[in-house]
């Protein structure tokens, strides 16, 4: 498919310059990293791979909060806090669980 947009974009006189950046969600973002593989072991000189985004969402909460995401050392948070924070406030905020977000 990259090498179709980049044939179609030359033959419709689309100005583009040569970075490629790749993205993807859940499913995607494993295909965005197979392609970024692909692309490295194989097509490096076709292709001038800039980076990849691959993003997925915390799908499966309780194994998430069970994990050594928030490893724990006396008063230390653990290097992970910001994620567990910001995905406990996402899910408060804007999913129909009714707990007040104040004193969290």
């Amino acid at each position: 498919m990259l090498r179709a947009t980049k044939e179609l974009t030359k033959d419709l006189k689309v100005k583009t310059d040569s970075k490629l950046f790749l993205t993807g969600w859940s499913e995607g973002g494993g295909a965005a990293l197979a392609t970024h593989k692909a692309i490295e072991q194989k097509y490096s000189k076709k292709f001038n791979l800039i980076a990849t985004s691959p993003l997925a969402g915390p799908y499966d909460m309780p194994s998430m909060l069970q994990s050594n995401t928030l490893e724990l050392e006396s008063d230390d948070l653990g290097e992970n806090a910001g994620i567990y924070s910001w995905t406990l406030y996402s899910l408060l905020k804007f999913s129909n669980i009714n707990i007040p977000l104040q004193g969290i």
